[in-house]
């Protein structure tokens, strides 16, 4: 990614739409920051679940019920068998890769940041008979599963869940004293007929590049809007909130790989 951003910004490139995570480390993501901003280039992040009503909703519902818990999950379709090929051909880890949405929704909607963070409870882990243990496969280290909570100073909290092997799924939980006041999936009836039909016919496919199509097109469709009119598009996260999702995943891969390692 920071090539290609550069030779946009060469080229004179006046929108960039980066892909998550933008870069591999905070600091190469900082510094493509200030290129763009010398260069007065704005830069939309292509993070689609803040978009997507399945959360939105359920931030609606977690905002109307203070105190609430929302449980942000991602789960991917891979086999236990491909963990190896997917741990090489993601090495900039889960947190950086998988799960960098929920770090930015973490970042952007609930107050989460690295230096802001004071509790982190992993005791989700233990409810799942795949736990949440750091693998080693092909001299590639990562984990398959991470459940954890987040609380910040202020006490504000999000849990997050994220599976590589878990079913292709994304869901918005949000409980409060016990009740279950939304379960959404990104997935609707309808939506899912379309999906398996889909599929079916491309069963060499990733099976989130077919789940997650109509939140991509929407993303990108926004923003080319949004550039033709000159403006930044609504609701689509800006590279300083990549650079935070960046620092909470820095912060949490060696805590998280210490504790479960």
């Amino acid at each position: 990614n920071p090539g290609f951003f550069r030779q946009a910004l060469k080229a004179g490139a006046t929108h960039i739409l980066l892909e998550k995570p933008g870069a591999p480390s905070v600091a190469e993501l900082e510094a493509m920051a200030a290129e763009a901003k010398a260069a007065n280039v704005p830069v939309f992040m292509g993070f689609i679940k803040n978009i997507s009503p399945y959360f939105t909703e359920a931030l609606e519902v977690a905002n109307g019920n203070p105190g609430a818990l929302v449980t942000l999950t991602s789960r991917n379709d891979y086999a236990k068998e491909d963990l190896a090929e997917c741990f090489e051909r993601n090495a900039e880890g889960l947190l950086k890769n998988m799960a960098i949405h929920e770090l930015a929704l973490a970042a952007t909607f609930f107050g989460m940041r690295a230096d802001t963070i004071v509790d982190v409870d992993t005791s989700g882990c233990d409810e799942s008979a795949d736990g949440c243990d750091l693998m080693t496969l092909n001299d590639f280290q990562d984990f398959q599963r991470l459940d954890f909570v987040l609380t910040n100073k202020e006490g504000g909290k999000v849990r997050i869940v994220a599976d590589r092997c878990g079913g292709d799924e994304c869901r918005a939980i949000v409980t409060k004293d016990g009740e279950e006041l939304l379960n959404r999936a990104m997935i609707d009836a309808p939506r899912q007929k379309v999906v398996e039909e889909r599929m079916k016919a491309h069963p060499d496919w990733i099976g989130y590049l077919i789940t997650q199509e109509p939140e991509y097109r929407e993303l990108k469709e926004r923003c080319a809007a949004a550039a033709v009119r000159g403006e930044f598009p609504e609701g689509v996260a800006t590279i300083e909130i990549a650079i935070e999702a960046l620092k909470l995943a820095e912060y949490l891969t060696p805590l998280l790989s210490a504790r479960l390692g």
